[in-house]
């Protein structure tokens, strides 16, 4: 597996994915992001916000809930994130589920 971002080689097996999710910054609304991809230890994501490297967030995944996590790299749109702990099997099989399904009818309905 090459490294491009990072001397640490990667832990977990990452699983493509395209989920909606939030990311919240300390101070900041919460920003909306696309997860490309998915492992039990981070995520890739598209984000046009500006993200600094190291600093703290919680993305919200559906089927995984809030998670803490760190950036790890950003560059063009997209970054990485390093969950603070390792999401369980359960969490990636619900997110998983989640992307398979598609977007919630009622969620693009506009109806509130």
């Amino acid at each position: 597996m090459s490294k491009l971002w990072s001397t640490k080689q990667r832990a977990a097996d990452r699983v493509a994915i395209d989920v909606h999710a939030t990311l919240r910054r300390e101070g900041e609304e919460d920003v909306p992001v696309a997860i490309a991809n998915l492992s039990n230890s981070g995520c890739n994501i598209s984000c046009d916000a500006f993200l600094a490297i190291g600093s703290p967030v919680i993305v919200t995944i559906p089927g995984a809930g809030e998670i803490p996590a760190t950036v790890a790299w950003q560059l063009s749109g997209r970054a990485g994130l390093e969950f603070s702990q390792q999401l369980g099997m359960h969490s990636m099989i619900e997110t998983m589920l989640t992307a398979l399904s598609g977007p919630d009818p009622e969620a693009s309905s506009g109806s509130n």
